[in-house]
């Protein structure tokens, strides 16, 4: 029996928004065990969304506000990602079933729907390899590990989770542009380790191109049905109540 999962595909979002949609969503599945749900969005601005567990000394604000990039701090772990370039994803589902119950393996299990359609770009894409380091990185695309995507040993997309009961949500970025430049002015160091799918393509990506492919990637991959929908008059009033408790999460 095929899954069926929710498709929702929004265009640039404050980043508040995009957060506080994304909690609605976790909490729909933590309270209501509702279908699981792909989502699909970008920012309306620069943006620098900072890991749940993240110092607040580990990111400088004078330069965030003299690079004109909103802070936002996430649920879910892991270090901050630079948003403007990338595409970014959101799964929530419940754990069980075809979903394994751990970390690792769940994110693996849902990070197989974008190496499939990376596979339909013609990128051989792969899994990351833990490093170990003795200082964590401020920044997300520094460093990958075994549940972040990478391409010739560059990381190419990273994810992170955060669980609520049995319900996740893992938060993803793939990057579509290069943001070498402003990484490093933000960050001091270099983004090599990095790279962005129109420098593998060497060509331009919209962002309409590879939801689509992704779209496919997730159902071949993963063996769901995905029907496309808008929120539900619920969970749209759950997010509007958590904008603003989301945006004094920073610092």
């Amino acid at each position: 029996m095929v899954d069926k999962w929710r498709l929702i595909i929004d265009g640039p979002g404050h980043p508040a928004w995009n957060m506080a949609v994304d909690e609605a969503l976790l909490n729909g599945q933590h309270l209501n065990n509702a279908t699981p749900v792909l989502r699909f969005y970008t920012w309306d601005r620069p943006t620098l969304s900072i890991g749940h567990f993240q110092k607040a000394n580990s990111i400088s604000v004078e330069r965030l506000q003299a690079l004109g990039i909103y802070p936002v701090r996430r649920i879910s772990g892991g270090a901050a990602v630079l948003h403007g370039c990338d595409l970014t994803y959101s799964v929530t589902a419940r754990v069980g079933g075809h979903l394994p119950l751990g970390i690792m393996a769940s994110c693996q299990y849902i990070c197989r729907g974008i190496l499939e359609g990376l596979q339909m770009l013609g990128i051989p894409a792969e899994f990351g390899q833990d490093r170990s380091s003795s200082d964590r990185p401020a920044s997300c695309f520094v460093i990958s590990a075994s549940t972040d995507i990478v391409y010739q040993g560059r990381k190419l997309a990273g994810s992170a989770q955060h669980r609520k009961g049995e319900a996740l949500l893992q938060h993803g970025s793939i990057m579509l542009r290069d943001n070498a430049q402003m990484l490093e002015q933000l960050f001091s160091s270099t983004a090599q380790d990095s790279i962005a799918l129109e420098q593998i393509l060497q060509r331009p990506l919209s962002d309409r191109e590879l939801i689509t492919t992704l779209r496919t990637g997730f159902s071949q991959a993963l063996g769901i049905k995905l029907g496309e929908s808008g929120l539900e008059k619920k969970e749209r009033a759950m997010a509007e109540q958590l904008v603003e408790v989301v945006a004094h999460r920073w610092p």
